[in-house]
């Protein structure tokens, strides 16, 4: 009696998932990348409503609460007019409260002003 073994198949070779990986993770990393990140703003500003909506530009902003707290940068009060007088940029944009006190509006605008700023823009939203 003789017995006859069959030679086995050859095995096809597996498909790797890391070419797709890399390609995940490139893609990830590009939209990481040029993802435009805003930072958190200062203070907590509903702005007035207006008839037009105008795109801000990119510009220096200032940021006047309900209680009239004026912030610029990371600082408060008074220290924010200061440092708006030491540095002061071309543009600046003025980002208030809808209910926020004329004074301190008023005290913002004499400090720019004062710091000889080329131009400031009152922020406001669109009307509902």
């Amino acid at each position: 009696m003789s017995l006859s073994l069959d030679t086995p198949r050859p095995r096809q070779p597996r498909e790797s998932i890391v070419p797709m990986i890399n390609v995940v993770f490139l893609l990830l990393i590009f939209f990481v990348m040029t993802a435009a990140l805003t930072p958190p703003e200062q203070l907590d500003v509903t702005p007035p409503s207006s008839d037009t909506e105008v795109a801000a530009q990119e510009a220096m902003k200032l940021y006047i609460d309900a209680d009239g707290q004026i912030g610029y940068d990371d600082l408060l009060g008074d220290a924010a007019l200061a440092a708006l007088a030491e540095t002061p940029p071309a543009a600046l944009i003025i980002r208030a409260d809808a209910d926020a006190r004329g004074s301190a509006l008023a005290k913002v605008i004499a400090a720019a002003n004062a710091a000889e700023i080329g131009s400031i823009t009152l922020a406001t939203g669109a009307r509902r």
